[in-house]
């Protein structure tokens, strides 16, 4: 009689639907049995940090009462790796309400926005939700001072395209990060993408202003500051887990939490309403269609079917769940939703061969990790190779 195992990647989908499974019908929380594993996979743990799920991994396991069975070198680099989480995250909560002070001080309004925002106000426990940086919205007009604040407090710029390390990323949006120690902040004047691909500027997103419009202050154990409209992070969360495929679980655990914490004031009629262009809703509601089909997340499943994506879509997006080698996936899905031909011309263009200015730039910042031009077109080579993959054969 054989063994019976799987994979890391199915205990932790499953580690991650557990949270919802006995919800649908509105019940309390109980421990679903456990998967039929007798050996855990070596690369659980591993795995579980990747995907920034390790805490819900060890809740699962500890619950279906396969703890034990981890070695005891893995539950320490697991206990190490949470430990680490919660303290950087303390970190950053600390620094965030200094810097709030500041920007108050001096007149400047600032919008916390992804992580730090969701992990602040949604999760109890500071271990679950690891993250590398601190996000923050800011009118274009105002750039300049919260710069200027965030060099008097310690921080230097991550980039060096200029004598103020600005890097301008697109028409509308100059991102850039500023760095002190392990603390990152990413300032952002604008929602657009950024990166090897510049025409994301034509993607469906949602305008600065009318995230400021609707932003509410918080108060979180003495820390003030703006936080988005929970619809509009809900929104902003879909848009960067599909453009950075690998934070497909990070967003399944982000929505959930939000979600659940808006209780029977949730409305998706609300939600859509807010995305404000017809793109960016079809874009949102396949999101959720994902967390419903594929994670079992209890929402109303008349209202999302309408956005159950077409065939070969939705294998473009059970690729592009979890990968990291091929990030693209999700930029191909947001692609879609540009109305205008011409633009997704370029855009698809862009994606598939870079411009040579574009490629320059990369190849320059590779050198000096030992980059060179076949590393870099590895990326494109590997997603054509993947798009046949997607086409010829059937995914599961």
């Amino acid at each position: 009689m054989g063994i019976h195992t799987l994979d890391a990647e199915e205990i932790v989908r499953l580690a991650l639907t557990r949270q919802w499974q006995t919800k649908v019908d509105n019940s309390a929380l109980t421990s679903p049995l456990a998967p039929p594993v007798e050996i855990l996979p070596k690369d659980l743990i591993p795995f579980a940090i990747s995907k920034g799920a390790l805490g819900v991994l060890l809740s699962a396991l500890e619950s279906w009462g396969l703890l034990s069975r981890l070695n005891e070198a893995e539950l320490e680099k697991a206990k190490a790796s949470l430990a680490y989480t919660e303290l950087l995250n303390i970190a950053m909560k600390r620094e965030l309400g200094v810097l709030f002070e500041k920007f108050e001080a001096h007149g400047v309004e600032v919008i916390l926005i992804k992580g730090h925002d969701i992990i602040n106000l949604y999760y109890n426990d500071f271990k679950i939700r690891p993250t590398t940086d601190a996000d923050v919205l800011v009118r274009q007009k105002d750039f300049g001072t919260v710069v200027e604040i965030l060099k008097v407090a310690g921080y230097i710029s991550a980039s060096c395209e200029s004598d103020d390390g600005l890097e301008k990323k697109s028409e509308n949006e100059i991102s850039t990060q500023w760095l002190r120690g392990s603390l990152c902040i990413d300032i952002h004047t604008d929602i657009v993408g950024e990166g090897r691909i510049r025409k994301r500027k034509f993607l469906p997103t949602i305008k600065t202003e009318d995230i400021f419009a609707s932003a509410v202050r918080k108060e979180i154990e003495g820390i003030n500051y703006l936080s988005p409209d929970p619809y509009h992070t809900l929104i902003l969360s879909s848009l960067h887990a599909l453009k950075h495929s690998y934070l497909m679980d990070y967003w399944f655990l982000d929505v959930g939490k939000i979600i659940e914490n808006l209780g029977s004031d949730f409305s998706l009629s609300t939600l859509f309403e807010k995305t404000g262009s017809k793109g960016l809703t079809e874009i949102v509601g396949k999101m959720l269609w994902i967390v419903t089909e594929i994670f079992e997340f209890p929402l109303n499943k008349d209202e999302i079917t309408r956005f159950r994506p077409s065939r070969i879509e939705r294998r473009f997006v059970l690729a592009a769940i979890g990968s990291r080698n091929s990030l693209q996936f999700g930029d191909i899905i947001l692609g879609l939703y540009i109305d205008n031909w011409w633009q997704k011309f370029y855009y698809y263009k862009e994606l598939l061969f870079p411009d040579r200015d574009v490629l320059l730039k990369e190849l320059e910042k590779s050198s000096s990790r030992g980059g060179n031009i076949r590393l870099y077109l590895s990326r494109t080579i590997h997603l054509l190779k993947s798009l046949f993959g997607i086409f010829l054969h059937r995914k599961s």
